[in-house]
């Protein structure tokens, strides 16, 4: 019986970092909240979840320049995902703070690159078109 409860409530000991800084998140023990999310990226820095608790508490926190450096870290181990996310935390950050000139540039400037990453990839893959003389 006790051991059928015990099974039914175990879960995946990599959710272990994440429930851990919730906790902590939740008890203000932010330090702690981030050391636990730092043990789930170092776990796999692929996966979201580390870097999203992360910056997410960040920006809870008014660090903004932090949350902006870890999303940026994310880009870096998943580009298209991380593109997506530095994108909408520029606009968080274009409401949030409408005055504030360089987050419009920082967007632009994202988005810019990203264009130049996308022509460059077609002009790779697609050859164009020789007329036949």
């Amino acid at each position: 019986m006790i051991l059928d409860d015990y099974k039914k409530g175990h879960f995946d000991a990599s959710e272990l970092d994440h429930y851990l800084g919730l906790m902590y998140e939740q008890w203000g023990y932010y330090e702690k909240a981030t050391e636990s999310y730092l043990d789930l990226i170092n776990r796999d820095e692929k996966n979201k979840t580390g870097y999203f608790r992360w910056w997410q508490l960040e920006e809870k926190l008014g660090r903004f320049i932090n949350a902006e450096d870890i999303i940026t870290q994310y880009l870096r181990n998943n580009y298209k995902d991380g593109f997506w996310e530095l994108i909408s935390f520029y606009n968080r950050m274009q409401k949030r703070f409408p005055q504030q000139q360089d987050n419009y540039y920082k967007a632009g400037n994202l988005l810019y690159n990203y264009c130049q990453d996308v022509y460059m990839l077609d002009t790779n893959i697609v050859k164009p078109i020789q007329k036949k003389k």
